[in-house]
């Protein structure tokens, strides 16, 4: 399990992501993130040595919770971090927006 650092623009914001560094899935959970407008969404990125991944997309509720089974194209031990960004709903090929929560593997 991993503990997720806040940014500012979500301060309160708190999550976790438990893995198997063997494996290519994990399980993110969240909260405390604000609500997004309906064009908006969380995007998780998996950040390798050569560039940044995603890992999925998410919403929250409307208490802020929000959670993502993680299917990664390798191990997750091949990443250095994860983070999560705010995206279009649809997402994007690479952050755009900024980060709220982040957590070195």
């Amino acid at each position: 399990m991993r503990d997720f650092r806040s940014g500012e623009v979500a301060p309160f914001a708190r999550g976790w992501v438990y893995l198997s560094p063997e494996s290519e899935d994990g399980l993110l959970v969240a909260y405390q993130l604000p609500q997004l407008p309906d064009d908006r969404g969380y995007q998780l990125w998996l950040v390798p040595p050569d560039g940044r991944i995603s890992g999925g997309l998410f919403v929250v509720d409307p208490e802020g919770y929000g959670w993502l089974k993680v299917r990664a194209p390798r191990a997750l031990a091949g990443y250095q971090r994860i983070g999560i960004t705010i995206e279009r709903r649809g997402g994007s090929p690479g952050p755009t927006g900024p980060r709220v929560l982040r957590a070195d593997l």
